[in-house]
């Protein structure tokens, strides 16, 4: 969780990002083009912080990098990434 205003929650399938203060849902998956193709996995970390930090601001760049490698790690030890 970043703050009372992002929350983050993970699924086996991805994660989904709340933005409470503009009332609206990001949806990190699996299936997602813009974040991840896992199929053939190929996925750019530092393109995904970008678009995030883009997204909810610079002042969020720190907590967003740990929530992405985080995720990552996690995909991983599920067996959903390689």
């Amino acid at each position: 969780m970043i703050s009372k205003e992002i929350c983050w929650s993970y699924t086996n399938t991805g994660i989904n990002i709340i933005d409470n203060k503009n009332n609206k849902t990001i949806v990190l998956d699996k299936n997602g083009a813009m974040i991840f193709d896992l199929l053939s996995k190929k996925y750019d970390i530092d393109n995904i912080i970008i678009n995030l930090v883009n997204q909810f601001g610079k002042e969020f760049e720190t907590q967003i990098k740990k929530d992405v490698h985080s995720f990552i790690q996690d995909m991983r030890h599920l067996e959903i990434l390689v």
